[in-house]
This record gives structure tokens, C-alpha cells and sequence, in this order.
């Protein structure tokens, strides 16, 4: 009744900044998956901690059919070699040009590139250092080179959820740009990675809520687990890489 006396009410804290929801507490027109026994395994990444060359983040498994590597070049070109049969999708984390076969393209920051079949990527050097977050699937890649820009009115959004959209669909990889929300709590199966270019992610990961940041990247060790995501304020923004059959409800 404080409300009565001028007293300003307090605002709850974010239901997933604090633990996972009840089933009751859940929005969204369907309900979400249910929580499984094992944690997603996130493990949160500065853009281009690892300096030149090829960073192993996260190994191809039964449960996550595809590597997730950041390539970095510095005054050096860096590469990545093709190979029949395996897809290769990247996101610059900073300005990049990048040769996929016989093309070349400049990819700005949170721009997506997914190489022709059987084609790796090669990172221009310069004087300025770059990097692309890699997703490398054991199944065929695009039929030619797709070039996705951040700022696209492109792919789909998912029914009745807000604040999330499929950028573009290969074989084996789906590029994803969560945000910017507004106030969207997202429940995922298939989340693979995704790099915050603004504001922050909250991710829930067993019973620790995690903050990802801008300049940060956040890699899901099992993407069959289920991810509680929250949109850190009206400003986050991210984009990413999942299993096509990404699953997504508002939590």
C-alpha cells in the first residue's frame, strides 16, 4: 500500500536474473520446452582473446554437430581450408574482408557470410586486426556464397515471439540476431553461439546466471540442453549461429 503515501514501489528484479522460471511465470503463446537435467555448458569469450590464427572454442559432438572456432588475422592473412561436405558460416566480430572461392567480400561488424559448399575462408591482414566467429558443420554447406548484413530486412521472425529472427537457413547452420527486444525472455534449444555487439545477454546455465556482454562472445557446450535467455536491457543486441531446427518460445 505504499503506493497510497507516495512511496515509490520497488521493481522486481528479472525472473532470470535470479533463477529459472516457474511454469506459471512463463509468457508466450505456447508453452516452452521443459528444463533438462543437464546444463547448457556456456562458456562466455572477449572478441579476439585469442590472437592470430585458429581458436578452438567449442568441438564437434553427439550432441553438437559443429565446431565453433574464431579466426583472427592480424598483418597476416588467416585461412581455413574447405572441405567436401562440410559447411562453413562465419560472423565478423569487427570489420573483415574475407575470399570464399573466387569471391571476395567486406563484411562489417555483425555481418554474416556463409561459404559456398566445400569452400573454406580466407581472412584479409592489415594493420588493423579482424575476426570472424566460425560455425563448421559435418554437413554440406550454402550452393554459392550468401552475404547476410546485420541491418537486413531479411529471413523471418518465429510465431508469436518477439525480440529474435532467423537471418538465413543452410543445411547445416541457421544465423540468428536476438534483439533488440524490447524486455524479451527467450527459451532455446539448438543455440550453438552468438557474439553481443550491444548492451548485454543474461543466460541462465544450470542454476548460475551468466552476463554476456558487448565485446563478448557466449558458447554453448550442449545446445540440446535448454537455454533461458534474457534481453539485459532495450539496447542488446546479438547475432549468431544454432542447429536449423532451432527451438524458440518466450519464457
Amino acid at each position: 500500500m505504499g503506493w497510497l503515501f507516495g512511496k515509490k514501489r520497488s521493481e522486481p528484479e528479472p525472473i532470470l536474473a535470479q533463477r529459472t522460471p516457474k511454469d506459471e511465470e512463463r509468457l508466450g503463446p505456447a508453452p516452452p520446452p521443459p528444463p533438462t537435467a543437464h546444463p547448457p555448458g556456456l562458456s562466455v569469450h572477449a572478441f579476439g582473446a585469442g590472437g592470430p590464427g585458429i581458436s578452438l572454442l567449442a568441438e564437434r559432438s553427439v550432441s553438437r554437430p559443429a565446431r565453433t572456432l574464431v579466426l583472427q588475422a592480424g598483418e597476416q592473412a588467416a585461412e581455413l581450408e574447405g572441405a567436401a561436405g562440410v559447411g562453413v558460416a562465419g560472423l565478423a566480430l569487427c570489420g573483415a574482408c574475407v575470399t570464399s572461392g573466387d569471391r571476395d567480400v567486406f563484411l562489417a561488424a555483425g555481418d554474416v557470410l556463409f561459404a559456398a559448399s566445400g569452400e573454406g575462408l580466407t581472412l584479409g591482414g592489415g594493420t588493423a586486426a579482424s575476426s570472424l566467429l566460425l560455425d563448421v558443420s559435418a554437413a554440406a554447406g550454402a550452393a554459392g556464397v550468401v552475404h547476410v548484413r546485420r541491418d537486413d530486412l531479411v529471413g523471418r521472425g518465429f510465431a508469436g515471439v518477439t525480440g529474435i529472427r532467423a537471418l538465413h537457413r543452410a543445411a547445416s547452420s541457421l544465423a540468428v540476431r536476438l534483439g533488440p527486444p524490447p524486455g524479451a525472455r527467450w527459451v532455446l534449444v539448438g543455440l550453438r553461439s552468438f557474439a553481443v555487439f550491444h548492451g548485454k545477454l543474461v543466460v541462465v546455465d544450470g542454476d548460475d546466471a551468466l552476463e554476456v556482454r558487448a565485446g563478448e562472445l557466449g558458447v554453448v557446450a550442449d545446445p540440446t540442453a535448454t537455454l533461458y535467455v534474457s534481453a539485459g536491457n532495450d539496447g542488446a543486441l546479438a547475432i549468431g549461429f544454432a542447429s536449423p531446427d532451432l527451438v524458440v518460445a518466450l519464457g
